[in-house]
């Protein structure tokens, strides 16, 4: 507090003593440093955007806008609606939050530090690799089961006086669309697809793994038909429930009934050998010119024309005709192929219905179930998945099922210590304002015009002014007194100089 007092009382006697051109400097400079502050600190409160999402399909868009309208963080829409951009001090947490729902931000070019002629030729190959990820991935997210992915290549470098050098290997990491399955033939042309654009990489050392955890291994033909057929099992046994479950729907009501489908199926392989002909591309191979000629010495003809008139005449005359055959053998190309096609053969099916006792439609007014219900709902049941008495099975069991309500656990977010940022910021802008205020004081302080003789006042204490009152009067009634106690005290003075210049010497 005292210091707070000085500071005061110095500015006040500052002021006090500065010149009226000072004053209007210190003025100045008091209002220029308070709108700085304001303005530094209206310009610091307003948030910085940065962009989040761009350029992704509207679905993804409105994924990630509920995700961030749900945690209250405040964003912008630019560029028509395909730049989505939140505040810097709230981009760490958008950015879980969108890669959550399935979507990130894409990669910029400045991400990939300096390139060109200031750029080392590591570097070039280093931020080279870095694109070549980001077309990968962003070719990658082109699949409809794919929302996002990631891809990291290991190209070992190369030296010109180095013969063998370590295989490339790839990783990828996925994002499934919500609702989506990537089965082992997609993660087989995601890992072609990434082999066949780097040199020297086999599709065997690209590793595929998903966002849950689950791996992808490429397997060989054999695996992979078996992986196949497994899968068109599965489908098939999901399709026929889904059929089932969707019927005793409208007839129990929906969540009152489980089907579970069990399909034995033989995989009979068989092979059709297609030969087809290229006539456009067919090549002479052989060609054979037979030549005929016959002569006729009368010409005879019809009866009455003028040859038989005139034959007197020419019978010294002959007729000579020539034939001409002429046959060319082609070799047509031919292509044969032999198509493989694999038959699928139901053996037999199971079924297993369970339904629940207490849906309304089961009971009757007293409480119990209706007369028959288990042979209605079989009915149901094998007239959608196509029942078979001869070899498949069904079995219907009813009994309540468990009501108990889920309990989600609430989520409580740790505490957001970015909030204080903005603070902190806002209050170091304002200290280094009054510090630069302070300076730019005491500036205007040192360099204050320097006052002229005649507007040089001088301050004396009240004893002083009483003696130089009564030096004044005394020199105005007796100046011959006064000029006797100059001359004496010009004479003290005199005196004491020379004694002191004795004492030097």
């Amino acid at each position: 507090m005292n210091t707070f007092r000085t500071f005061v009382d110095s500015s006040i006697e500052i002021w006090n003593d500065a010149a009226p051109a000072a004053r209007i400097g210190i003025a100045l400079l008091m209002v220029i440093c308070v709108t700085a502050i304001v303005g530094v600190g209206y310009w610091s409160s307003q948030p910085t955007y940065v962009t989040l999402v761009s350029d992704v399909d509207p679905q993804k868009m409105d994924r990630v806008i509920d995700a961030l309208d749900k945690a209250n963080i405040s964003y912008d829409l630019s560029g028509a609606g395909g730049n989505l951009r939140v505040s810097k001090s709230d981009f760490s947490k958008a950015r879980m939050l969108a890669r959550g729902a399935g979507v990130a931000e894409s990669e910029t070019a400045g991400a990939f530090g300096m390139t060109g002629a200031f750029g080392s030729p590591s570097d070039r190959r280093r931020i080279a690799l870095l694109k070549q990820q980001q077309r990968l991935a962003e070719t990658i997210r082109k699949l409809n089961a794919v929302d996002y992915a990631d891809v990291h290549l290991n190209v070992p470098d190369k030296g010109p006086f180095e013969r063998k050098t370590s295989k490339p290997t790839a990783s990828v990491l996925l994002t499934i669309s919500p609702g989506a399955q990537l089965n082992e033939q997609q993660a087989s042309s995601i890992a072609s697809l990434v082999a066949f654009a780097v040199e020297d990489l086999a599709p065997e050392a690209v590793q595929i793994t998903d966002k849950d955890g689950r791996n992808y291994t490429i397997s060989d033909q054999g695996m992979q038909h078996v992986s196949s057929q497994i899968e068109y099992t599965t489908e098939n046994e999901r399709k026929l429930a889904r059929k089932a479950e969707t019927q005793l729907v409208h007839f129990l009501g929906h969540g009152n009934a489980s089907v579970q489908v069990s399909l034995d199926l033989t995989f009979t392989n068989g092979s059709t050998k297609v030969t087809k002909y290229d006539g456009e591309g067919k090549v002479p191979t052989e060609e054979d010119l037979n030549t005929e000629t016959t002569t006729n010495s009368s010409p005879g003809g019809a009866a009455g024309v003028e040859a038989n008139l005139q034959q007197g005449r020419r019978e010294n005359e002959s007729v000579e005709r020539k034939m001409e055959n002429i046959k060319t053998t082609y070799l047509v190309p031919t292509t044969e192929e032999t198509q493989s096609n694999t038959t699928p053969v139901r053996n037999f099916m199971t079924v297993s219905v369970l339904v629940n006792s207490n849906a309304e439609a089961l009971t009757q007014a007293d409480g119990t179930l209706l007369p028959g219900i288990s042979d209605r709902v079989k009915a149901i049941v094998e007239n959608a998945v196509g029942y078979k008495d001869s070899t498949d099975t069904i079995s219907v069991e009813l009994f309540p099922f468990p009501t108990e309500e889920l309990v989600e656990d609430t989520y409580v977010p740790p505490y957001d210590w970015t909030q204080w940022n903005e603070l902190v910021r806002n209050a170091s802008l304002a200290i280094g304002a009054i510090v630069a205020f302070v300076i730019g004081f005491m500036v205007l302080r040192k360099v204050s015009p320097a006052p002229t003789v005649s507007e040089t006042v001088v301050r004396l204490d009240d004893n002083r002014l009483e003696t130089v009152d009564q030096l004044t009067s005394l020199m105005k009634n007796n100046p011959e007194l006064f000029a006797q106690i100059v001359q004496s005290w010009a004479g003290a003075a005199g005196s004491s100089d020379d004694q002191d210049d004795q004492r030097a010497a």
